[in-house]
């Protein structure tokens, strides 16, 4: 039987993301395409491209005791050097370093979210079929409110992929620009 080619970035992406909103492994590998294992090894952080591999090497001086603490932190930490070095970039250009559980409350918040925007276009739908009477600025704000809600969770979706796959992402928390006007 012929394999697959390998998983993409955004296949795991997509795979992750559906596995927040809770659907089942066989759910998920019908709707990717994949096998069941696959979507298996994902869920179990198994699957993951080495975030390193291809990378570029970075030397660097330091004095003895400027390595000594460096050296004695990490070790404290269980990392290694390359991890600590690494972190100490993306500390330096402002990148948050989430755990596992951070991102697992995040994937909560995104769920909630996702609901109150629901919610919200269930109204808006509502108001528009003449169901529910609101007036013209209400309606205005309504539409504001479930696009903001909308620019929340993609955020919120690029910013706990991004987490778990220890990578990159510009996510601006609130979206710019006020609800009200």
């Amino acid at each position: 039987m012929p394999t697959r080619p390998k998983m993409t970035d955004e296949e795991i992406e997509v795979i992750q993301e559906l596995i927040s909103e809770g659907m089942g492994d066989s759910a998920i590998a019908a709707q990717v395409g994949r096998h069941r294992t696959s979507v298996v090894k994902v869920r179990a952080g198994t699957r993951r491209k080495s975030v390193t591999t291809g990378g570029k090497q970075l030397q660097v001086r330091l004095t003895d005791e400027e390595y000594a603490a460096f050296k004695s932190e990490v070790d404290r930490l269980g990392i290694t050097l390359s991890e600590g070095g690494r972190r100490l970039v993306r500390h330096s250009l402002g990148v948050l370093e989430v755990d596992a559980r951070e991102i697992d409350a995040l994937a909560n918040v995104r769920r909630e979210l996702n609901a109150i925007g629901s919610d919200l276009n269930q109204l808006l739908n509502l108001a528009r079929s003449g169901a529910l009477e609101v007036g013209d600025e209400d309606e205005s704000l309504l539409e504001r409110l479930d696009l903001k809600v909308d620019d929340m969770v993609n955020q919120l979706i690029a910013f706990v992929g991004a987490g778990r796959r220890k990578t990159f992402v510009r996510a601006v928390f609130p979206p710019e620009g006020p609800i009200d006007g």
